[in-house]
């Protein structure tokens, strides 16, 4: 049986960069090669394509073994040939914006290309946290009181959208860019001061901005894998080693569970 070609894209321009090639050597890991090739695709921190010898710098692995002759590393594009499929199937594993909300995966469905993961809806929807949680009212799902602004109601008057984010939810907030994962720019606000400071770093990573009541509560996650029939995973408990799950907690910090 033939292996099937699976693109691992990975990388990009997203403040979440490292932790994509973190996931991209996880997937790397576990794929089962006697049944796949996978093929890595890394996009540098400028947004260009990474030739297979960066690919290697990237990762940190010999990627020798998972050469396939006919595919054009130093030349790709994800469009296909007149006459030949260069991949069966695309396996993004980009964090964040470009990766995550849908871009990706409207390029991919625009080219006809078969991909891992959630389609434009499901990604764009779930990346902005405004959104999102607005999605959810609309479904009766409770919601944590929550403000959101865009970064130029902050530039005309800051003081006045604080204002309105005190007289609205009580301390502690945290404070989150709308579109970006991993905890990044992610901070936990107990006065005036670190909502400020707060919100000027979160906003080096999204032009929109939500801030939310913060509660002291376990934190459960899940895995859902599927379509019309999806499989959810046991719940998992994250105990975090710091006063939250941030991003030096998730993937600096050996003490978290």
């Amino acid at each position: 049986m033939s292996q099937m070609k699976v693109g691992l894209i990975f990388g990009g321009k997203s403040g979440e960069h490292d932790v994509s090639i973190l996931s991209a050597s996880s997937v790397l890991r576990a794929i089962d090669k006697s049944r796949y090739l996978p093929v890595p695709i890394g996009i540098k921190k400028d947004g260009s394509l990474a030739s297979f010898s960066d690919n290697q710098s990237m990762l940190a692995k010999d990627l020798s073994h998972l050469v396939d002759k006919d595919f054009p590393y130093n030349d790709f594009s994800l469009g296909l040939s007149n006459n030949t499929k260069l991949l069966d199937v695309i396996f993004p594993v980009l964090h964040g914006p470009n990766g995550e909300d849908g871009t990706i995966q409207g390029c991919l469905e625009l080219m006809d290309i078969p991909f891992v993961g959630s389609g434009v809806l499901g990604s764009s929807t779930g990346m902005d946290k405004d959104i999102m949680k607005r999605v959810f009212e609309s479904h009766g799902l409770p919601q944590l009181p929550f403000y959101s602004f865009k970064s130029l109601l902050w530039e005309q008057d800051s003081s006045k959208v604080m204002d309105a984010i005190e007289s609205l939810i009580p301390y502690p907030h945290f404070i989150k860019p709308a579109n970006m994962g991993s905890s990044v720019g992610v901070h936990k606000a107990h006065n005036r001061k670190d909502l400020a400071e707060g919100i000027r770093d979160a906003l080096k990573y999204d032009h929109k901005i939500v801030v939310e009541k913060g509660i002291d509560v376990r934190e459960i996650e899940v895995a859902i894998l599927g379509n019309e029939e999806p499989k959810v995973s046991v719940p998992g408990e994250i105990l975090p080693s710091k006063e939250f799950y941030d991003y030096e907690a998730k993937y600096l910090s050996n003490d978290s569970e």
